[in-house]
């Protein structure tokens, strides 16, 4: 019966998950705490400017952020995908997917006005390549990317037994993952502690709803 009143929950998640979410809220409330003074931190713009001195990725920069720059497109792509996995018979799963990117874009909204810090704004050697007229803390982009690309490679891992076509699946959605936050960077959009903290918070939040996702999965 005592285990009964426990959160069943709680069993899914591993010693190093626990671990991450202590060092990851820890970091991301103290990310939180120094943009509230609405300036770049002191690593800030050097990595900007270094990432902008490479001219020719331009090109590929915005074209990886293309997918997140309109809220249409972007919303309209999570659609698909829930309908596509309704479609198959995956009703969890197009739960799990429209839970995960809803909150992920309120709360993400929410922390924005909070923080209420501007965007890069040309500061020294910073080119600014995008016009973006929202804040800046956390980094929408990076949020979004990793809560849909990334619990689309959880199912795919979930999912499909063949290894040679799961790899081939899973690389596009994580390419997708690890270089949003470079391209938000590199077109003057974001600073790099916007786009750390995104990826902190959204990843925590990832690692939850896949847990949460295993907890519902097992009690069919």
């Amino acid at each position: 019966m005592e285990q009964d009143t426990k959160l069943p929950i709680i069993s899914h998640f591993s010693l190093i998950e626990k671990v991450y979410f202590v060092i990851g809220v820890i970091s991301f409330l103290v990310l939180a705490r120094m943009a509230l003074d609405h300036k770049p931190l002191s690593w800030d713009i050097p990595i900007t400017c270094s990432l902008q001195a490479f001219t020719s990725l331009e090109t590929s920069m915005r074209i990886i952020s293309l997918l997140g720059d309109n809220f249409y497109i972007s919303s309209g792509i999570v659609l698909l995908f829930t309908i596509t996995l309704y479609y198959l018979g995956h009703k969890l799963e197009a739960r799990m997917l429209l839970l995960i990117t809803a909150v992920a874009q309120v709360a993400n909204s929410i922390i924005k006005l909070i923080i209420a810090r501007p965007r890069p704004a040309g500061e020294m050697c910073v080119r600014v390549l995008v016009n973006e007229d929202t804040l800046s803390f956390p980094s929408g982009h990076v949020t979004h990317y990793v809560c849909l690309y990334g619990f689309l490679c959880f199912l795919i891992y979930k999912k499909v037994t063949n290894p040679v076509l799961k790899l081939t699946l899973m690389i596009l959605p994580i390419l997708l993952v690890m270089l949003v936050g470079v391209s938000r960077i590199y077109l003057g959009a974001h600073w790099s502690s916007d786009v750390t903290a995104a990826y902190l918070s959204a990843s925590m939040w990832l690692i939850f709803v896949s847990r949460l996702y295993n907890y519902f999965s097992g009690r069919k």
